[in-house]
């Protein structure tokens, strides 16, 4: 921990004049969930190295400072509640060796009295750490692995690479390219981690297996029992099979459909029907209706995991599902026609 004075001369009209003394200090573990590990820090930055923000209550005074050591110890300030921010790092920047720490205070300054003051920062990424067991390194022959969050960058994570990638709070997803050595290769894109929070460490561990004659490749979130896992058989079948495709029954060419509102599609057809010959791990609805939303339709749902509460709402409005349940294999249908009859017109679509 470092400490300082702090004062600072202001023209805004005052009764008073007050100080505090700064206590600046990191919390470098992260929060152990299901798929997650607890630990400390590797790349824990010093005091020294944050950035401070001190803001009144009412938005009419700021002042920052690049290091605690910048901070003027004569300076004094009109008394009021203030806010003290501390930071190291950008939320907004993703990658190795590039956590972002953040913590904030709030405290009153008083007439002829200084303030102890204390901000404590806590990781405000999303640590992630990729691991390969031996019979996974013995089995592929080369493997590369991406990393990103909602709306970030995409982060490489290669087969030689050990450190740990910081991102933004929120989905992560993860996408695999791996090559077998008879040059078979594919790119696997298994949905893993949603809404991760800030603190939180994600340990994936990727190994293989055989049974049967077929060789699976296992994904595990976490070092801890009851860790989730995800199997993938990554046979020569099953890695050479066709990519998913989507097939659209009673739309043009063009993918559009023209009907009037609150009606029933003319030929009584308007379905999607989705193959994916390695079997259907994971597909998502995307929902542009003001309408539909107001009804209570997700802007976006993944329908190989839907609440119970979200399988009645679309029965009632008429979206009929099938293939998306626990047996689900390499097909499923979503089938709109029932549903069109429930849409109608808003001014914002």
């Amino acid at each position: 921990s470092l400490f300082a004075s702090c004062n600072n001369e202001s023209d805004r009209p005052t009764f008073g004049k007050g100080s505090f003394n700064v206590t600046l200090s990191t919390n470098a573990e992260v929060v152990p969930v299901l798929r997650s590990t607890a630990g400390t820090q590797d790349d824990v930055p010093s005091v020294e190295d944050f950035q401070l923000t001190l803001s009144s209550e009412d938005g009419q005074f700021s002042q920052k400072w690049s290091s605690i050591n910048s901070i003027n110890p004569d300076d004094t300030y009109d008394i009021g509640n203030y806010v003290l921010k501390a930071e190291y790092g950008s939320l907004e920047e993703e990658g190795f060796l590039k956590p972002y720490y953040v913590g904030e205070t709030a405290f009153t300054i008083r007439d002829h009295e200084t303030t102890d003051v204390k901000v404590m920062c806590a990781l405000g990424h999303v640590k992630f750490t990729l691991n390969y067991t031996e019979a996974f390194k013995k089995y592929f022959t080369d493997y590369e692995a991406t990393v990103s969050s909602s709306n970030g960058r995409n982060i490489v994570i290669t087969k030689r690479e050990t450190r740990d990638a910081y991102l933004r709070p929120g989905n992560i997803s993860l996408e695999l390219q791996l090559t077998k050595p008879n040059g078979v290769s594919a790119t696997f894109r298994p949905e893993i981690i949603k809404e991760a929070k800030a603190r939180e460490h994600y340990i994936v561990t990727l190994d293989v297996s055989e049974n049967v004659g077929e060789v699976f490749l296992n994904i595990t979130f976490g070092e801890v029992e009851g860790s989730e896992r995800i199997t993938i058989n990554v046979s020569d079948e099953a890695m050479t099979a066709p990519a998913p495709y989507i097939v659209l029954d009673g739309v043009e060419e063009d993918g559009n459909i023209e009907i009037q509102e609150c009606a029933a599609p003319d030929n009584a057809t308007l379905s999607a029907t989705i193959t994916a010959r390695g079997g259907l791990k994971s597909c998502t609805l995307t929902t542009q209706s003001t309408h539909l939303q107001s009804l209570g339709f997700p802007t976006s749902v993944e329908l190989t995991s839907l609440t119970a509460d979200q399988v009645r709402l679309f029965e009632t409005y008429g979206l009929e599902m099938r293939g998306f349940g626990e047996n689900r294999d390499e097909m499923a249908i979503v089938n709109f026609a029932t549903l069109t009859p429930s849409l109608l017109i808003s001014e914002d679509g």
